[in-house]
């Protein structure tokens, strides 16, 4: 059975307009990802979207939820 995930609140980043100004291809990515979670698109649709794993997703929320934007 799967759980249902709890994502923090993205509302207050333009994740979009950071994904544009972001020079490290990686940063870039994770931005790109917060952009589409934030969007709507659920953590799956992301994955498959972007090539990479849940738990890498998760991982990157986990980042944001407790060091901010300058962790991604």
């Amino acid at each position: 059975m799967t759980r249902a995930a709890t994502l923090p609140d993205l509302s207050g980043q333009d994740f979009l307009s950071l994904y544009r100004c972001e020079q490290n291809p990686r940063g870039k990515i994770r931005l790109l990802a917060l952009h589409h979670l934030q969007q709507g698109l659920q953590i799956q649709e992301v994955s498959n979207i972007l090539c990479v794993t849940r738990k890498t997703i998760y991982s990157w929320l986990s980042w944001y939820q407790h060091s901010g934007i300058d962790r991604l």
